[in-house]
């Protein structure tokens, strides 16, 4: 089981996505725990079989709307596995309080959708995924169940692996590691349907940003 990205929740607990299960595969689990990290329950209580690998997480309590990404099966990316990653292509849209999927937003292909970010005040409740091995980032419509193409990281480096996100709490301004690339791109998400690039830090060959975290004022 593949401990990945977390949401703090107001109590103190936390919900907690695992891409696999007790034995590695899929289907994973979001897991919530009390501020003791004592485990009170795994969710949901029957995991859908197409692919539920959940990596990121995102919630807006006042929809009550929760979304998550399914990024991999785990147990492909070792080394005794014979054959190559299956990697997924899909967000989770869930209800909050009862921690139950309502649908399943589809990718067009299996890009490894490691990450997911709902955009804070919008009205449509939209959220950002990107396709690691696509170098798109994807706009998910979570009430129609659609998703669609607006920015291509190629324009930056091709290949560079667009991987963790981190959106400020006014929802202009969506920061994303690249991975590969050794940049943490930072772009203009005023207009969702037309993300425009600000600027793409380059930290360095071999650097691999993966994580990001903004400072309490988000200056920086």
């Amino acid at each position: 089981m593949a401990t990945d990205e977390f949401y703090a929740l107001p109590d103190g607990g936390y919900l907690i996505t695992m891409m696999g299960g007790s034995d590695g595969h899929a289907r994973g689990h979001v897991v919530e725990f009390d501020k003791n990290l004592s485990l009170l329950k795994e969710y949901p209580e029957n995991p859908p079989t197409d692919g539920f690998d959940p990596h990121g997480i995102s919630i807006r309590p006042e929809l009550n709307l929760m979304v998550t990404s399914d990024f991999v099966c785990p147990t492909t990316t070792l080394d005794i596995h014979q054959g190559g990653i299956d990697f997924r292509g899909s967000i989770r849209v869930s209800n909050f309080r009862q921690r139950q999927i309502q649908r399943t937003v589809k990718i067009e292909c299996t890009v490894g959708t490691i990450d997911v970010k709902l955009i804070p005040h919008d009205r449509e409740a939209r959220a950002f995924t990107a396709g690691m091995l696509d170098d798109h980032l994807y706009l998910v419509d979570t009430r129609k169940g659609t998703a669609k193409v607006v920015f291509d990281f190629a324009i930056i480096e091709k290949g560079g692996w667009p991987r963790l996100m981190e959106v400020t709490g006014d929802g202009r301004r969506l920061f994303v590691s690249m991975n590969q690339a050794g940049k943490i791109a930072m772009l203009d998400i005023s207009n969702p349907d037309q993300p425009r690039l600000l600027k793409a830090l380059d930290l360095g060959p071999g650097s691999g940003p993966h994580y990001i975290a903004l400072t309490e004022d988000e200056s920086q």
